[in-house]
């Protein structure tokens, strides 16, 4: 087995589609209070994601890893390049696609602003990894370990949410991420790729990537939340 297909077995290792919260959010029984939650765990976690790519960014010097981490960055953030012009959109950042969320789950932005003042840097390993400027270990926690298992959750949330009558352009956040998750996944095998060059920093990495979607599925579980992807 090559080091791509042991990355991509290690990410892609958890039944997501079976995982606590998805099952809760597919019962008719599940309280207001409890969708109100889950939507703070989504507006939170979009919030520290694009904090942390723009923290792997300004620490690589890898320059495909900082290409890709750039474009990642100005898509959470809403940017677009347009005739040679920089323009923010904030219809398109996605964590006003997250409050867009939240709004339907009857959350005010005070409410939001006040939660994401309060809450602790998630997740707490990829930030760790970032303090320690590790910003190769990082990609592999954050961008493979979680992103590659994103769109599974994202599709089944989406769905879960939908068939409990929320509107579409309510559910933009998690519609939007199924193929952008696939595609970023994908992009970071690739980075893991071009940045191991030697069997020890492969394992080093692949470590990384086994812990970080680990941690993802044990916050879908419930179990180090909030988790957005």
């Amino acid at each position: 087995m090559d080091f791509r297909q042991r990355i991509i077995k290690a990410a892609d290792q958890w039944p997501i589609e079976e995982a606590r919260i998805i099952q809760l959010l597919r019962n008719p029984r599940a309280s207001q209070k409890l969708l109100g939650q889950f939507a703070l765990h989504v507006f939170i976690g979009a919030s520290h994601f694009a904090e942390a790519i723009a923290l792997m960014f300004c620490q690589a010097d890898h320059p495909e890893a900082k290409a890709f981490l750039l474009e990642n960055l100005l898509e959470e953030t809403g940017v677009a390049l347009r005739d040679n012009t920089f323009r923010y959109r904030t219809a398109q950042e996605h964590t006003m696609w997250a409050r867009r969320f939240c709004h339907a789950c009857q959350l005010d932005d005070a409410h939001l602003e006040q939660a994401l003042s309060q809450a602790p840097r998630w997740p707490a390993q990829a930030f760790a990894l970032l303090e320690q400027r590790d910003w190769q270990a990082a990609i592999a926690y954050l961008v493979v370990g979680y992103e590659r298992a994103s769109p599974r959750y994202m599709r089944a949330a989406h769905d879960a949410l939908l068939s409990r009558g929320f509107p579409k352009e309510a559910l933009v956040f998690f519609h939007n991420h199924i193929a952008a998750d696939e595609a970023h996944g994908e992009q970071g095998v690739n980075i893991l790729l071009a940045i191991a060059e030697t069997p020890a920093a492969q394992e080093r990495l692949l470590q990384h990537v086994k812990t970080g979607a680990e941690d993802f599925w044990h916050g879908l579980n419930g179990r180090n939340q909030p988790v957005h992807r």
